[in-house]
Order: C-alpha cells, then sequence, then structure tokens
C-alpha cells in the first residue's frame, strides 16, 4: 500500500513539473515573443518603409512616364490609389490645357506599382497631375512642387479625390495633401453651383474632383462638373463621377 502511494505521489509530482515547464514556455512566448497579428503588422510596416529604399540598378530598372532627360525632374511615385493608371497629364497650376498622355500607348501605370515621372519643370512653378484610371474616372493633384516632392504616395479616397504623401526636400518631414485638396474640390463645388457652370460641352474646368473620360479629348477627359459630396465607389447618384 505503501508503495503505490509513493508511486502515485511520484507520478503526481512529475505531471505538476511538466505542466509548470509548459506554462513558463507559454509565457516566454507570449512576453518575449510576437504574434502572428504583430509579425505580419511589422513586415508591412517594414516592407513600406523600404518602398523607396531602392538601389541605383532598382531605380534604373523602374518603368518611366514621360520623356526623360538629363535637366528633368525625376519623381519616384507608388501608385497606391486602388487602380490602374492609364493616362497622366501635366498643366501648370492655373491653366487650363492638360498635356498629352505621358503614358505610352496601351501602357498602364499598375496598382501598387512604382515608376518615375518624369517632366522639365520651369522654375518657381507649380503644377497639377491629372490620373485617368482603367475604369474611365479620373481626378488630379494640385499645386505640385517638383523641386520640394520626394518618394511620392498617389492615394485616393473613396469618393475618388486622390491626394498625395509624400517627404518634403526642404523639410525633410512628411506631407500628405489630403486635406487641401479637400478643401479644394468643396471650393470649386460651390464656385460651380452658385455660377451656374455648365460642363456639358465638353471643356475641362477642373474643380479638383473628378470626371468621366471621353474619347474625343486625349489632352486629359472631359469634367463632368460634379464635386465635393462623394458616393459609394466614386459614383455620385446622378451618373457623375468625382
Amino acid at each position: 500500500m505503501k508503495k503505490n502511494v509513493k508511486k502515485l505521489v511520484a507520478m503526481l509530482l512529475a505531471m505538476a513539473m511538466a505542466l509548470g515547464l509548459g506554462c513558463a514556455a507559454f509565457a516566454d512566448g507570449e512576453t518575449d515573443g510576437e504574434t502572428d497579428g504583430e509579425a505580419d503588422a511589422a513586415a508591412v510596416d517594414e516592407e513600406e518603409d523600404q518602398v523607396f529604399e531602392l538601389t541605383e540598378e532598382e531605380l534604373a530598372a523602374l518603368p518611366r512616364i514621360g520623356e526623360e532627360t538629363e535637366e528633368c525632374a525625376k519623381l519616384v511615385l507608388f501608385n497606391d490609389a486602388e487602380g490602374d493608371i492609364m493616362s497622366v497629364n501635366i498643366r501648370a497650376a492655373g491653366q487650363t490645357e492638360w498635356s498629352l498622355n505621358l503614358l505610352e500607348d496601351g501602357e498602364l501605370f499598375e496598382q501598387e506599382a512604382l515608376a518615375v515621372l518624369c517632366f522639365e519643370p520651369a522654375e518657381d512653378t507649380l503644377y497639377d497631375i491629372q490620373f485617368v484610371f482603367s475604369n474611365y474616372t479620373g481626378s488630379a493633384v494640385h499645386d505640385v512642387d517638383f523641386a520640394d516632392v520626394e518618394n511620392a504616395r498617389l492615394c485616393r479616397q473613396e469618393n475618388g479625390l486622390t491626394y498625395l504623401v509624400y517627404t518634403s526636400v526642404e523639410s525633410g518631414e512628411k506631407v500628405d495633401t489630403a486635406e487641401a485638396e479637400q478643401a479644394r474640390a468643396e471650393a470649386d463645388l460651390t464656385a460651380s453651383v452658385s455660377g451656374g457652370e455648365d460642363n456639358s460641352g465638353g471643356s475641362s474646368s477642373d474643380n479638383g474632383g473628378g470626371w468621366t473620360w471621353t474619347a474625343d479629348n486625349s489632352g486629359g477627359g472631359t469634367d463632368t462638373g460634379a464635386s465635393g459630396g462623394g458616393g459609394d465607389e466614386g459614383c455620385l447618384d446622378d451618373g457623375l463621377f468625382w
């Protein structure tokens, strides 16, 4: 009987020690290691941080948008706008005429791709850049200073408004133009409504929002005039695009 009791006690002690070691190992994994979610998030952060960490060879291998010359500005641009882009046009801020498409015929600036935007800006001049997506909607970013923009990320809100997130060459700080673009779109919508503007004739009176593309205007599409309100998938109730 005593031998059986001793055996039982020994077994219980062994089980307790095993459980203790298992609990300690589990606790170490929770406190010193990362959970699966934390590891995934860290990996995403690392990837985003490295988006623009390019070697000279990698930079040279990126596709070019526009003609590359010795004098041109070279802006590394990441398409984070949730859509392929089929046309990129530029104009001096305040002007009405857009350049021809800087992409080659049939070429797409694909979603989540990097490219180098090549353009020769005039000194002390700001520019608007227009993007036409493969679903025939478009929008523009405004007052871009090519001399101060580095490592730019093109983003697009659900209502279709496009904006840039970039590093300022002058300050070294991150700049997000979403609020400025939103304010511009709202101001232009107010001016358009109060002025009774009619864009149905095919002219482009960029109001900071978006529009549907028409094939008869290779320089940049037709602004259908509505912006500011937004809607599901960037489409307003009356069929116009923001």
